[in-house]
């Protein structure tokens, strides 16, 4: 049988508690992150009951002859090819919106299965030169 001496007694405990401490740091911080982490979740994967009023980062395609603007307010469908989620959005939208174009939406789903949008925000490619710089290039 082994045995320990006072010395290796006390550096195993020393280890044992810093090894302990550090995993409720790591617990701690998990839990922290998990509240306030934002998933991109696509059309697809959305379960019009469970998500209801849950915060979602929706991505996908903005569907063709489906965006209707009147005033700030605009309603588009987004896709993923598989699912078509209904999306509507009060505010200005970026050049980069447009039909065809890929759009990440942060926002809520309602009851009526339409995802209310907070910031719809338009992806581009790495080819991407803006207006004002176009003449230059």
């Amino acid at each position: 049988m082994l045995k320990l001496t006072r010395f290796y007694k006390k550096r195993l405990y020393t280890i044992l508690c810093l090894f302990l401490m550090a995993c409720g740091g790591v617990l701690v911080c998990l839990t922290i992150f998990k509240e306030n982490v934002l998933y991109f979740v696509k059309p697809a994967d959305i379960d019009l009951k469970k998500d209801v009023h849950k915060k979602i980062r929706l991505g996908g395609v903005v569907k063709t002859n489906s965006v209707h603007q009147q005033g700030v307010t605009t309603e588009f469908i987004l896709t993923d090819g598989i699912k078509d989620i209904p999306v509507g959005f009060k505010g200005i939208l970026s050049d980069l919106f447009r039909e065809g174009q890929g759009v990440i939406a942060d926002g809520t789903l309602q009851d009526s299965g339409i995802f209310q949008a907070t910031r719809v925000l338009a992806k581009h490619d790495e080819y991407y030169i803006p207006k004002k710089n176009e003449k230059k290039g």
